[in-house]
């Protein structure tokens, strides 16, 4: 836990993360690592409060305009997937957890170009990581607005994948929800008339994850 600080410091470039690289600044490649790092630790408190200043300066360096680094951006994103572990529900990590999920989607909706699509579809998959599989109301907005994703022609391959693969982490039982048939039958339609190799692979992995009995039979 006493290494939370100096994680910060380098990832924020401060002057106490300069001394410790015994450098004028702190090269971007770098800061990308105590991003994670800085998450994985607070994972493994067990005061739930103490995971909040990390989300705090997370979201801080994601929002950041002037910060481009692609290698810090992605770190950031997974560093937040990470944050509270899935089996944690007390009511500050359910609460901090549906914070992050709404950060990142907030991330992933801003117009920052096509070239910045596989950087942005990185905040799909730390959503998944977040929620896990389940059957809340969480779970079937995510799966639906996932599903919205893997129909629209219009956004890159990336966006594609990352829509496929998060679906295959977060869609429970598709004969117990109709909401999660909707997702399953969407995939299925991808893998048929798709034009992306990687994510019609990934629409194959998310239908074998989700199971049951029409993806079984697909």
């Amino acid at each position: 836990p006493d290494a939370q600080g100096d994680l910060q410091a380098l990832l924020l470039d401060r002057p106490e993360g300069r001394r410790l690289m015994n450098r004028e600044s702190v090269d971007d490649r770098t800061r990308a690592v105590p991003a994670y790092g800085r998450a994985r630790l607070a994972r493994e408190q067990h005061d739930p409060p103490s995971r909040v200043p990390a989300h705090e300066v997370l979201k801080a360096v994601l929002f950041q305009r002037d910060e481009n680094d692609r290698d810090i951006r992605v770190a950031v994103q997974t560093a937040m997937g990470i944050l509270v572990p899935r089996h944690l529900e007390g009511g500050v990590d359910r609460r901090l957890r549906w914070m992050l999920v709404e950060d990142l989607w907030r991330f992933f909706e801003l117009d920052l170009g096509r070239g910045d699509a596989p950087i942005q579809c990185h905040a799909l998959t730390a959503i998944g990581r977040l929620l896990g599989r389940g059957a809340t109301g969480e779970h079937e907005r995510t799966v639906r607005r996932l599903t919205a994703l893997l129909k629209d022609r219009t956004q890159a391959n990336a966006v594609h994948q990352s829509a496929a693969q998060t679906l295959g982490i977060i869609t429970p039982n598709p004969g117990a929800h109709e909401w999660a048939a909707i997702a399953t039958d969407e995939l299925a339609v991808y893998y048929r008339r798709g034009v992306d190799q990687v994510a019609r692979n990934f629409s194959v992995l998310a239908l074998g994850r989700i199971g049951g009995a029409k993806a079984g039979e697909f």
